[in-house]
């Protein structure tokens, strides 16, 4: 039964224990209700039978990586619209760019903060599934103009 006192529902893929461990501590202590799998075929799987409320899928991961559960959760209309955060120790501006390309919500880099974890997953839930699109395709444009060629 969920907890009614909780934040949200989140779904967590991550594949590495330690982190898996230490992020479902911290959202846990911030009040969410979290769900834990260790890859994106998990997480896929997890998505269609229980909708949670924000998703936040690790990129690199065995069997389906991140950006391909993302990829798949837009192109279902059951799921499209779910708020989705990437996290991720791929760091360069290009790696941003093609999650925020495949339809991320939000983009963390490993290591971070509690307080940034918490901010990015509430900012991903609050934006209003009609102005998604726009913010993803304005902070393409500004990734794109960082990006030295």
């Amino acid at each position: 039964m969920a907890d009614p006192t909780a934040l949200g529902h989140v779904l967590l893929a991550e594949d590495d224990r330690g982190v898996r461990e230490s992020l479902v501590r911290a959202l846990t202590f911030e009040g969410y209700e979290v769900e834990a799998v260790t890859d994106g075929a998990q997480a896929l799987e997890a998505v269609t039978a229980r909708q949670p409320d924000v998703v936040l899928l690790d990129v690199m991961m065995p069997n389906i990586d991140g950006l391909e559960a993302l990829r798949r959760i837009r192109q279902s209309e059951a799921s499209m619209d779910l708020p989705v955060v990437l996290i991720s120790a791929r760091v360069e501006i290009e790696d941003q760019i093609e999650g925020w390309a495949a339809g991320a919500d939000g983009y963390i880099t490993k290591p971070f903060t509690p307080s940034i974890l918490t901010a990015t997953l509430d900012g991903a839930r609050r934006l209003d599934p009609r102005k998604r699109e726009a913010e993803r395709a304005r902070r393409l444009r500004t990734l794109a103009e960082h990006v030295v060629t």
